[in-house]
């Protein structure tokens, strides 16, 4: 595969930071599920990687495009934009191999979309070892319970986004969950701190 360069584009991106933070807390990787016959291993494609974005990027107003461009030049470019929903984005941008088999230029541009998906996310491929489909334990859900009881509207937080039932959270999604959990009550108690000493 040919050498190419990759150009980032950056704008003030503060509430975007916050969302995705949420976001990444949730999201528990793309999972690989389909083979290569080839390597004789496995990989995520396409559709798991935007099934394993889609519904925190929906629960923390983000969502992603991808779309053709070409340079001055005439090369072909591969633009990736994160979006948040204040108008904030983060561009990545990558020129194309060229090839002038149209179904191999197909395959690149998959390829290419995959993997620069997964890079501007900070998304990794995971195995399916049934985790993704297995809830918490009542033990894990109790763990929660106790993290959150003194902070109210971090609990309310984190029961939305469990469609209101602990229970709901895979134990895929737990590691994440308890990570996003501390990292709330550290910016609250932060935040009280200032305000008393304010």
């Amino acid at each position: 595969m040919n050498e190419v360069e990759e150009k980032v584009i950056a704008m003030p991106v503060g509430n975007l930071a916050g969302a995705l933070s949420n976001a990444q807390a949730m999201i528990t990787g793309a999972v690989k599920d389909k083979k290569n016959p080839f390597f004789k291993s496995s990989y995520a494609d396409m559709s798991s990687v935007i099934s394993a974005i889609q519904q925190p990027f929906a629960e923390n107003g983000l969502s992603v495009s991808q779309t053709m461009d070409t340079t001055p030049d005439g090369r072909c470019v591969l633009k990736t934009r994160l979006m948040h929903e204040s108008g904030e984005f983060l561009d990545s941008c990558m020129p194309l191999p060229i090839d002038p088999n149209p179904q191999k230029t197909g395959t690149i541009i998959t390829y290419y979309r995959r993997y620069m998906l997964m890079a501007i996310c900070n998304l990794a491929p995971v195995e399916d070892d049934g985790n993704s489909a297995t809830s918490i334990s009542p033990k894990h859900a109790q763990q929660l319970e106790n993290m959150v009881k003194d902070y109210p509207s971090i609990r309310e937080k984190l029961f939305q986004s469990c469609q209101g039932n602990l229970h709901n959270l895979t134990l895929d999604r737990f590691p994440g969950c308890v990570q996003w959990v501390n990292e709330q009550i550290e910016e609250y108690d932060n935040a009280k701190r200032e305000v008393q000493n304010g």
